[in-house]
């Protein structure tokens, strides 16, 4: 298959999905809801797309890699992490591949950065934190399924947020994990890992 590049500030960025295998039949209806931020309105290819409990319809599952965490105070730390921020005020998240008391509350949300109201919170720069069901919790708010195959459009240009989008999800293929904006965590490897490869390829 043909590959493609898109240069950007004179490096020229490898595609998310080096070889894809298959391609789900027609289209999978995402289910964006009100956990999609205001200032959000592109969910990425390579995005790992969950089931849910109603037949046919899928949920985006919510990741962020972390740039730079700044000294932690009584009552909160403060994370900066590499926009578009996924995140909105109220979500609980955690560190991928860490378990119980790992889960945070965001208070406060910006362009670049979340403030979690955990008192302490152990993390790393480069490290991925997810979306968590609930505080503390130790699994994500939802479990992969597929990866998305193109980019989808979530909001319009007016702000007007597309609810059900169909998409194409990938099953079975390779993707480049150093493209991918959100960072793959642990969870979507592993659960994923039998059906997707996932290589560490770095920009040139």
């Amino acid at each position: 298959m043909a590959l493609f590049f898109t240069s950007k500030t004179g490096q020229v960025d490898p595609p998310v999905f080096l070889e894809v295998l298959e391609v789900s039949q027609g289209a999978a209806l995402v289910k964006v809801d009100a956990r999609l931020p205001t200032d959000l309105h592109t969910i990425f290819e390579g995005t790992p797309i969950a089931t849910t409990a109603t037949a046919g319809v899928y949920k985006w599952m919510k990741s962020a890699i972390l740039s730079t965490i700044h000294s932690s105070s009584a009552t909160a730390t403060r994370i900066v992490i590499r926009g578009p921020n996924p995140f909105k005020i109220g979500d609980y998240f955690a560190q991928s591949g860490i378990g119980a008391g790992s889960g945070g509350t965001i208070t406060a949300v910006a362009a670049t950065y979340v403030v979690t109201a955990q008192t302490k919170f152990d993390i790393a720069k480069g490290a991925i934190i997810y979306q968590a069901a609930a505080a503390n919790a130790t699994a994500p708010f939802c479990r992969p399924y597929a990866l998305l195959r193109h980019p989808l459009q979530v909001r319009e240009t007016d702000g007007v947020t597309c609810y059900n989008v169909y998409g194409a999800l990938v099953h079975r293929g390779t993707a480049a994990t150093s493209v991918y904006k959100w960072g793959y965590t642990a969870d979507v490897k592993n659960r994923l890992g039998d059906r997707i490869r996932f290589q560490a390829r770095y920009q040139v």
